[in-house]
C-alpha cells in the first residue's frame, strides 16, 4: 500500500509541475477527438480537463457501419473480446485484461450491468450496432465515481440523435453471408428548446456453427432486436427535463455438447431514466431515477431454467464552481439491486423431480464528492472519495486521483491512480453455487501516459498496474464460489497511433501488452482469455471521388484459455488445466459509395482472410463474412 500512495505522489507532482502551457488529457481517439467526455468527472467536461483514459469511438466516422458491438472497438488498444460463436452468442469485454465483472456499461444513461448474472455484468453479444452514435470506454478503476464493478472502468453508450432543426432520421438496412439480415432506422424531431429521437433495430440470422466440435453441423440461429426512445425539454433558462428507454429481446441457438444442438436461450432487458437538471448562477444540479429489468431463459440438457434481474437506482449530483480554478461536485445515491433463479430438473441418479428456487437483494447507499483543481492554464488535478453502504458489508471506501499536465503545445503527460472495490454479486451469495462468508474484492489501479499531437499525426501511449485483492472465483473442481488469498495483477502498455496524409488518408494502428496473471492458493498461472500481444493496423480515406475505402489487419498471440477435465466422467470436473489457443490473424474491408447527398452503398468484407481461429476454447469464430448495405438519411 506504501507504494501505493508514493505512486500517487509522483502523479500529483507530475501534474503540478508545470508553469507554462495548457492541459489536455489522455484520448484515444480511433474516430474522431470529441471535445467533451461524459463519464470521467461528475459533470461532461472538456476531455483536456482529465487525467484519466478515455478512448471515443464516433461511429458515424466510419467507412462502412459494423454489423456487432464488437467490431466498434476493433481499433481501440486495451480492449478484447470473448466470443462464444458468431452474432449473437455470448459475449464478453475484457478492458486491460481484466473481465467484464469489472466494466459497468450504460446505455442513454441507464445502468445496464444485469443484476441476475453470476457476477454482474453486460452480455455485448446481443447488442448490435445499430443506432449507436457514440461509444465513450473510461478505462482504470472508477470506483470512486461509479461504485462497485468498475475496477476496469466504464462504458458509455449513446444512441442516435437528431443535429439538424425540424425533423431528420437515419436508415440503415444490409444483408449477407450466413443469411443474415439487419435493418435500423432512427428518427427524431428537434428544435431550439426540445429533442425527441426514437430508433429500432432488427437483426436476424442462420449463424454458424459455433462449437468447433460439432458433430451435428448444425447453424446456431440468432434473431433480435432493439428500441431506444430519449427526449429532453428544457422548460426555461434554469430546468430541462427528460426521459429515456431502452427494450433488447433476442433468441440464441447454441450446441450443448459436441453431440447436442438443442440448445437456446432467450434473453430481454428493459430500462427507463428520468431526469431533471437545474442550472443556477454557478451551480448545476441534477436528479434522476432509473430502473431496469432483465430476463434470460436457457434451455439445456432438457431443462429450462429462468433468471431474473431488477435494479432501481436514485441519483442527485451538484456542481459548484467555487473559482475560475476550483470546483467542487458531490453526489448521492440509493441503488436496490435483487436477482431470481429458479429450474425443474429430473437427478439422473434418483430419477427425481428436483425443483430449485434462489433470490436475494441487496441495497447500497452512497454519498461522495470530487474536487477539480486547475492550478495553472496548463495543469489539471482532480480528486474524488466515495463511500458505499451496503446492507451486508457496511462502509466501502474509494478514491481517485487524476492530473494532466502539458509542458508544450503537443505533448501531453497524465496519469491517475484509484483504490476500488467489487462486492460480491447476489449470485454469488445466494445461489447453490454461492456463499454467504464472502467479503468484497479490493483493486488498485495505477495509469501513467503521454500523448504526442501535431497536425500530421497523434501517438498517445498509456503503461498500466492494476492489482485485485481478495478476489471471488468459481471453483469448477468444487463447483462453489470461493474467495483465495493472493491477488490477480494485470499490467502492460497500450499505444495508438494516427498519421494523417494531405490526400486525405489516414494511417492508423493500436498495440497492447497485457501480462495477467493470478497468484492464489494454487501457485501462480496465467490470466485467461486476454492475449498478451495485441495489433492492429490500417488504412481508410477517399480512392476516387465519391468512393471511400478502409483496411483493417488485426494479429493476436500468446492468447490462453482454461479447459476443465472430468476424468471419471461423473459430469463433475476433477481439474482445471491451462491451454494456449493458436495465434490468428484478421482483416477487414470496407468500401462506401455516395450515391447521392442522402444515400450511400457499401460493402463489408470481415475476415477477408478467411482466418479459423477462437477466442474462448472450443468455439469457432465465423469465417470470410460478406455483407452489402446501404444508408440513407433524412
Amino acid at each position: 500500500m506504501q507504494k501505493f500512495y508514493t505512486r500517487c505522489a509522483i502523479i500529483a507532482a507530475v501534474s503540478g509541475a508545470a508553469t507554462v502551457g495548457y492541459s489536455e488529457a489522455q484520448a484515444e481517439t480511433d474516430f474522431l477527438l470529441e471535445e467533451i467526455t461524459v463519464t470521467a468527472s461528475l459533470e461532461p467536461i472538456a476531455i483536456e480537463s482529465t487525467g484519466s483514459t478515455v478512448a471515443i469511438v464516433d461511429v458515424e466516422e466510419a467507412v462502412a457501419p459494423s454489423l456487432t458491438f464488437s467490431g466498434l472497438l476493433n481499433r481501440v488498444s486495451g480492449i478484447n473480446f470473448s466470443e462464444a460463436g458468431g452474432i449473437g452468442t455470448e459475449t464478453s469485454v475484457r478492458v486491460r485484461g481484466l473481465p467484464s465483472y469489472y466494466l459497468g456499461t450504460r446505455i442513454d444513461g441507464i445502468n445496464v450491468v444485469d443484476p441476475s448474472r453470476p457476477q454482474l455484468s453486460f452480455n455485448f453479444g446481443p447488442l448490435m450496432a445499430s443506432g449507436i452514435r457514440r461509444i465513450e470506454v473510461l478505462k482504470g478503476s472508477q470506483s470512486a465515481l461509479y461504485g462497485s464493478e468498475t475496477a476496469a472502468g466504464l462504458i458509455e453508450i449513446t444512441s442516435w440523435r437528431p443535429e439538424k432543426t425540424g425533423k431528420s432520421g437515419q436508415m440503415n438496412a444490409e444483408f449477407g453471408s450466413h443469411e443474415t439480415f439487419s435493418g435500423t432506422i432512427s428518427t427524431g424531431i428537434k428544435d431550439e428548446r426540445s429533442e425527441i429521437a426514437l430508433t429500432f433495430g432488427r437483426t436476424v440470422t442462420n449463424g454458424i456453427s459455433a462449437r468447433s466440435t460439432d458433430a451435428t453441423g448444425e447453424t446456431d440461429a440468432y434473431r433480435g432486436s432493439q428500441v431506444n426512445f430519449s427526449a429532453k425539454h428544457e422548460v426555461n433558462e434554469l430546468v430541462s427535463i427528460g426521459f429515456s428507454a431502452i427494450s433488447q429481446r433476442s433468441f440464441a441457438e447454441f450446441d450443448e455438447s459436441v453431440s447436442s444442438a438443442d440448445g437456446w436461450s432467450r434473453d430481454s432487458g428493459k430500462g427507463v431514466r428520468v431526469f431533471t437538471e437545474l442550472n443556477y448562477n454557478n451551480i448545476s444540479h441534477l436528479f434522476s431515477a432509473s430502473m431496469f429489468a432483465s430476463d434470460r431463459t436457457y434451455f439445456q440438457y432438457d431443462d429450462l431454467s429462468y433468471y431474473d434481474g431488477g435494479r432501481r437506482l436514485i441519483e442527485y449530483k451538484s456542481n459548484l464552481q467555487l473559482s475560475e480554478a476550483l470546483s467542487l461536485g458531490v453526489f448521492a445515491e440509493k441503488k436496490v439491486e435483487d436477482f431470481s433463479f429458479s429450474m425443474d430438473y429430473i437427478d439422473y441418479l434418483t430419477n427425481n423431480l428436483v425443483l430449485v428456487n434462489e433470490n436475494g437483494e441487496v441495497t447500497t447507499n452512497a454519498l461522495g464528492s470530487e474536487l477539480r483543481f486547475a492550478s495553472n492554464a496548463k495543469t489539471d488535478i482532480s480528486l474524488a472519495l466515495r463511500r458505499d453502504v451496503h446492507s451486508l458489508f457496511g462502509n466501502q471506501d474509494s478514491s481517485r486521483l487524476a492530473g494532466s499536465w502539458r509542458p508544450a503545445e503537443s505533448l501531453t503527460l497524465r496519469g491517475a491512480a484509484a483504490l476500488g472495490y467489487r462486492s460480491p454479486s447476489p449470485y454469488e451469495l445466494w445461489s447453490s453455487y454461492g456463499d454467504e462468508s464472502l467479503m468484497p474484492e479490493e483493486s488498485r489501479s495505477i495509469e501513467l501516459g503521454a500523448e504526442f499531437n501535431t497536425d500530421e499525426f497523434l501517438i498517445t501511449a498509456t503503461v498500466f498496474d492494476v492489482v485485485i485483492n481478495n478476489q471471488v472465483i468459481f471453483d469448477d473442481v468444487d463447483g462453489s464460489y470461493r474467495q483465495f488469498e493472493g491477488d490477480a495483477t494485470t499490467r502492460g502498455l497500450e499505444a495508438s497511433a494516427e498519421v494523417y496524409f494531405a490526400s486525405g488518408w489516414t494511417a492508423f494502428g493500436s498495440y497492447s501488452y497485457t501480462a495477467a496473471k493470478v497468484n492464489d492458493d494454487l501457485g501462480t498461472r496465467r490470466g485467461v482469455r486476454t492475449p498478451r500481444h495485441q495489433l492492429a493496423l490500417g488504412i481508410e480515406g477517399s480512392i476516387i471521388d465519391r468512393l471511400s475505402g478502409s483496411l483493417s489487419v488485426k494479429q493476436v498471440k500468446d492468447l490462453w484459455d482454461e479447459t476443465y477435465v472430468d476424468l471419471d466422467l461423473d459430469y463433475i470436473p476433477d481439474l482445471v488445466q491451462q491451454e494456449q489457443l493458436p495465434d490468428y490473424v484478421t482483416a477487414n474491408i470496407s468500401l462506401s459509395y455516395e450515391m447521392s447527398d442522402t444515400l450511400n452503398g457499401y460493402l463489408r468484407v470481415d475476415n477477408a482472410f478467411n482466418q479459423t481461429y477462437e477466442t474462448i476454447k472450443g468455439f469457432s469464430q465465423p469465417g470470410r463474412t460478406v455483407f452489402l448495405g446501404v444508408q440513407s438519411s433524412f
